[in-house]
C-alpha cells in the first residue's frame, strides 16, 4: 500500500541556523500522528515545509507516491494536502454555511467548470450540508461565524478543510485556545474524522495527544528525537526529560 504522506531528509535553514533538520516521516491511511516537542522545536515549520508554505533548502515530500517538493502549496492543497491553523481564518460576518461554502468553491473549482450553473450550486449545496451534517453544526448553518463560541468556530475551520476533501489533513493545535469546558467539541470532531484520513496534528494537550494518536513523533531543535506508539513515548525516559521536564530514573 503506498503512503499517504512521505517526507525524506527535510531540511530547512536560515543562513547558519537549522530549524528543520534532515526529518523523515511516513503516514499512512488511517493513522493518526501527533507532532510533539518544545515550544521552539520546530513543529509549525516542519507543517509549513510539508504544505509547501515554506520552500525547503533540501529533502522531498511525496504525497500519494508523487513528488509534490516543487509544487506550490495552493497544487498540493488542490491535490488532498489540506491544513488548518493555531489561529482561526474566518470571515466573522459570513454564516456557518457561507464560509463552508468558500471552501467547496475552492477545492471543486476546476471541476465545476464543465457543469451547468444549476449542477454547480446543487454540489456545492449538497458539500455543505455533508460537513455540516458530519460536524453536528446543521443547526449552526445560518449562524454568523462571529457570534459562536470560540470552540465551535474551530469546528467550522475544521470543515472548511473537510470540505476541500482531503487525503492529508494536518491540523496545528486544533484546540488552542479553546476553553476546556468546550474541548469535548473538538475531540468529538477528531474522533469522527473519516477512517482512511491520514491525519498529522500539532498539540500540546496530552490527553488529546495520548485519546487520538497513534503515532507520537518528538521534536527537539527541528529533530526527530523519537517515534513511537504512546506507550513507548509515554515509557521513554529521553522524552520524559527532555519534553515533561523530568529526570530520568
Amino acid at each position: 500500500m503506498t503512503a499517504l504522506l512521505e517526507v525524506r531528509n527535510l531540511t530547512k535553514s536560515f543562513g547558519g541556523l537549522k530549524v528543520t533538520n534532515h526529518v523523515d516521516l511516513t503516514l499512512e491511511p488511517g493513522a493518526r500522528m501527533a507532532l510533539i516537542g518544545p515550544n521552539g522545536a520546530g513543529k509549525t515549520t516542519l507543517v509549513n515545509l510539508i504544505t509547501g508554505a515554506l520552500a525547503a533548502s533540501g529533502g522531498s515530500v511525496r504525497l500519494m507516491g508523487e513528488d509534490v517538493s516543487a509544487l506550490p502549496e495552493p497544487v498540493r492543497a488542490a491535490r488532498g494536502l489540506i491544513r488548518t491553523f493555531q489561529v482561526t481564518r474566518l470571515f466573522g460576518s459570513m454564516t456557518v454555511a457561507e464560509n463552508l461554502r468558500i471552501g467547496a468553491i475552492h477545492r471543486q473549482r476546476r471541476s465545476y467548470a464543465i457543469l451547468r450553473r444549476t449542477a454547480v450550486e446543487q454540489a456545492l449545496d449538497e458539500a455543505v450540508a455533508r460537513v455540516l451534517a458530519q460536524l453536528r453544526l446543521t443547526d449552526r448553518a445560518d449562524t454568523p461565524v462571529a457570534r459562536l463560541a470560540y470552540g465551535e468556530q474551530r469546528l467550522v475551520e475544521l470543515g472548511i478543510a473537510l470540505v476541500m476533501e482531503p487525503r492529508v489533513l494536518l491540523l496545528d493545535e486544533p484546540a488552542a485556545g479553546v476553553p476546556q469546558s468546550e474541548s469535548h467539541i473538538i475531540m468529538d470532531a477528531i474522533d469522527d474524522l473519516p477512517e482512511d484520513l491520514g491525519v498529522v496534528f500539532i498539540e500540546h494537550d496530552m490527553d488529546l495527544v495520548f485519546r487520538f494518536a497513534t503515532e507520537i513523533v518528538v521534536l527537539v531543535s527541528g529533530a526527530v528525537i523519537c517515534t513511537g506508539t504512546p506507550s513507548e513515548i509515554a515509557a521513554n525516559e529521553e522524552v520524559r526529560r527532555v519534553y515533561f521536564g523530568e529526570a530520568a530514573h
